[in-house]
């Protein structure tokens, strides 16, 4: 019995540490988030145009939204304005690859969570079960007419008592 409790109580306190570095990891990912947030970040893929010259020209091409047709952003051939602008797609692909791993941690709390609270469910149910098929101690204290009132028993002494009265 004793053993069941200990497994039981690691197995708690497993999931006490899973859910606590879950929740730690969250905040640090969200910090992370937050952080590309504040910088320029470009949603869209880039793409290269010719000019009559042949030089070539960088322009983003950002998604169709909201019925919207999508729209070119000309960056144009200035290297500083090209890298920036490929550092600013990049900081997207981070945020989204975050954002992601931000989804399957708080998947897995949840997940962590319901198997606490079913846990937690079977074992207080099977606790009520348990002691609704247990003779209660208020009930030794009784006695109970055995005989249809001829004679008691006293369950704390086990010994048959005659009816008085």
């Amino acid at each position: 019995m004793k053993k069941s409790i200990t497994k039981i109580k690691n197995v708690c306190d497993m999931y006490k540490s899973l859910l606590a570095e879950n929740e730690k990891a969250q905040k640090y990912i969200k910090k992370l988030m937050a952080m590309l947030e504040a910088t320029y970040l470009e949603v869209g893929r880039p793409n290269w145009k010719y000019d009559t010259y042949n030089n070539a020209l960088l322009r983003i091409v950002r998604p169709a939204a909201n019925g919207n047709p999508r729209k070119f952003v000309y960056v144009g051939a200035d290297s500083q304005k090209i890298a920036d602008a490929f550092a600013a797609i990049d900081r997207q692909a981070q945020y989204a690859r975050l954002a992601d791993k931000l989804s399957d941690l708080v998947s897995q709390a949840h997940m962590l969570s319901g198997s606490i609270y079913t846990f937690e469910e079977q074992m207080f149910s099977r606790l009520k079960s348990i002691r609704s098929n247990t003779v209660p101690t208020d009930f030794m204290k009784e006695t109970i007419d055995l005989t249809g009132g001829a004679e008691q028993l006293d369950l704390l002494k086990i010994r048959p008592v005659r009816k008085t009265g």
